[in-house]
């Protein structure tokens, strides 16, 4: 599994761009940690969950912060995995949410990116895009570890950048290229 390994990628365009995010990504968890966490739940965490949060714990935003600032990609940022679990339970009885939607990254506006897990345990899963104003929500990547290689290749072609206010943006068609070449046979590309 290379999931760390484009993490890693992701965070070294952050580390070599001068990111504010980059000392806010908090120590990983160790595996009794991410279980402590998540043993209530009636999910399972896919196996790439359980490695990125042993990689990293998410963004710590508890001394405020400017949503573009904490961005892992484009609008988006990583929930520590505590945050991910109440926005779970908080969400579970919402008519738009599925039971088995995990959420992991965040706007910050009530969108999420999610992974699709179940009561059993997988090594990998879907990540669908919810946005709250809409009813029907997309498979936007294959796996998680699809999705961090997507954003691997577009911080490193260019395709994700620094706007001229220093926000990450990215060239949509660009994006796209690169995602459906990365995750092919999805409708969102």
């Amino acid at each position: 599994m290379k999931i760390v390994q484009f993490a890693e990628c992701v965070y070294q365009w952050l580390n070599d761009h001068k990111r504010p995010v980059v000392p806010l990504l908090q120590k990983g968890l160790e595996l009794s940690e991410v279980m402590n966490f998540t043993d209530e739940l009636n999910i399972t965490l896919t196996n790439e969950l359980v490695e990125l949060y042993k990689w990293r714990n998410g963004t710590d935003k508890s001394d405020g912060y400017i949503l573009g600032d904490v961005d892992f990609f484009p609008g988006y940022h990583f929930l520590p995995l505590e945050h991910s679990v109440a926005y779970y339970k908080s969400f579970i009885n919402d008519r738009r949410w599925s039971k088995n939607w995990f959420p992991v990254f965040a706007n910050g506006g009530g969108d999420f990116f999610i992974i699709n897990c179940t009561d059993k345990f997988k090594e990998s899963s879907e990540v669908i895009g919810f946005m709250r104003d809409f009813d029907d929500h997309e498979v936007e990547y294959l796996s998680l570890e699809r999705m961090l290689q997507t954003f691997c290749e577009c911080y490193t072609k260019g395709a994700f950048y620094l706007n001229g206010n220093g926000d990450i943006e990215s060239k949509v068609e660009e994006e796209a290229i690169i995602s459906n070449k990365l995750n092919p046979g999805l409708d969102r590309w």
